[in-house]
């Protein structure tokens, strides 16, 4: 689970099922989006710096490049 630390809106979070969960925590704390991409458990998932894109990593060997 990572926070885009600059402003704490959003949250980011991996599943088992190899899907990544965007978060609004500050409006309504509602899902925002589900990302699939990964076919096992996602393993670590981080925001760039200004918070546009962020990367996951999969149990899958893959690494994608997300927008946010």
């Amino acid at each position: 689970m990572k926070v885009f630390t600059k402003s704490g809106h959003f949250l980011l979070t991996g599943t088992p099922e190899g899907k990544v969960l965007l978060y609004d925590v500050i409006k309504n704390r509602s899902l925002v989006h589900t990302y699939v991409g990964h076919t096992k458990a996602v393993r670590d998932i981080t925001f760039s710096n200004d918070g546009t894109h962020f990367l996951s990593c999969g149990f899958d060997g893959i690494v994608r490049y997300w927008d946010t």
